[in-house]
């Protein structure tokens, strides 16, 4: 009984070396920077998944594309790359960030537009704090972010004929009950908490 424990953790342990070194070469590919190669990479490799985590955050391919600015990279990555399963997510983190979560953060407004284009339903995803991209754009004080984030969640509520105040609220408060607007006064960004109002 000992022995199977024993030969249980040892296989478990290198499972999980093979993974890492599996995580190792995209992700060394990413911090080189060397794009073509990356491109290669995601299109060539058996097992190259865009939805694959490649960090002990479990960023994706897509969410560290967003961190680099390159916008012809995940325009590239999202068109050529493949997914594990049928639904093709980018997929979240440790934090529960979508790549859309983390352009928002950033205040990179090019790279929302092609992470909406490829998947809209990212706009209202809530990650583990239960904020929205458009609450991480608020809380980082984006301004321009958070006008572009808005008006895709007023052109979404259009097409869905809803009750604009409710699907305005999912966006406004997170789980532990904080709005937007006192997200906005705690960092000091009073005209983007203005703008998160509207």
């Amino acid at each position: 009984m000992e022995r199977e424990m024993e030969r249980d953790i040892d296989m478990g342990r290198e499972r999980e070396m093979d993974n890492l070194e599996i995580l190792m070469e995209p992700y060394g590919l990413f911090m080189e920077k060397n794009w073509e190669v990356v491109k290669k990479y995601y299109t060539e490799k058996d097992g190259a998944y865009l939805d694959s985590s490649l960090s002990v955050t479990k960023d994706t391919a897509l969410h560290i594309a967003v961190f680099s600015k390159n916008k012809e990279l995940l325009e590239f990555l999202i068109k050529h790359g493949r997914w594990r399963g049928e639904e093709r997510e980018g997929g979240w983190n440790i934090w529960g960030n979508t790549p859309l979560h983390e352009a928002a953060a950033t205040g990179d407004k090019e790279m929302a537009q092609i992470l909406l284009k490829f998947d809209e339903s990212q706009l209202g995803q809530k990650n583990n704090f239960g904020e929205t991209p458009l609450f991480r754009a608020a809380a980082f004080g984006r301004k321009e972010m958070v006008k572009f984030l808005v008006g895709n969640v007023i052109e979404v509520v259009e097409s869905e004929s809803s009750m604009e105040s409710s699907i305005m609220e999912k966006h406004r408060r997170r789980k532990d009950s904080t709005s937007i607007l006192h997200i906005g006064i705690l960092g000091i960004y009073f005209d983007t908490t203005l703008e998160s109002l509207t």
